[in-house]
């Protein structure tokens, strides 16, 4: 196996285990600060996000200490292209996270409220349980997809020499 074969397995390593690093140790933080573990504490799409825009910026400042490297301008051009779809993801993130809590807020409360006056009541559980799993799927696995990406997409351009 060759250097260049090499280098590439590790960045693939290191493109999922940095960001999967991340996760659990954010997870784990949350759950410590809770007391409890939660599948809540695993909704990590908005931080992966951000994670991959600060690293992209700490990087647009080493990219501004040579501006006299000929790659320069294509390497700024890939880091503000990168920027504009980290910017852009985030909110799309962000919409996703508002509109799985909402609903997973309004099916709570109707539950609650079917239990005080025991009216409906299994429908109002299963609309509930329905909403939950929602929220898993849109927040625990959609979101975190979504805010991963990003984070390996910028250790993959920076491991290449792209930014």
């Amino acid at each position: 196996m060759d250097v260049s074969q090499s280098a590439f397995d590790w960045r693939y390593l290191l493109g999922v285990a940095i960001p999967l690093v991340l996760l659990l140790v954010g997870a784990l933080s949350k759950s410590l600060i809770a007391s409890e573990i939660l599948f809540e504490h695993f909704f990590f799409g908005l931080d992966f996000s951000l994670a991959a825009l600060a690293s992209l910026l700490a990087n647009v400042v080493d990219l501004l200490k040579d501006l006299k490297d000929p790659q320069f301008p294509e390497r700024m051009g890939y880091a503000i292209a990168f920027f504009v779809i980290c910017f852009c993801v985030y909110f799309v993130i962000l919409v996703i996270h508002q509109r799985a809590e909402k609903k997973y807020k309004q099916a709570s409360d109707t539950y609650a409220a079917a239990e005080k006056s025991a009216s409906a009541v299994d429908a109002a559980k299963q609309h509930f349980k329905s909403a939950k799993v929602s929220r898993g799927v849109w927040l625990g696995l959609v979101s975190n997809v979504i805010g991963f990406s990003l984070v390996f997409g910028f250790i993959m351009m920076k491991t290449r020499g792209t930014l």
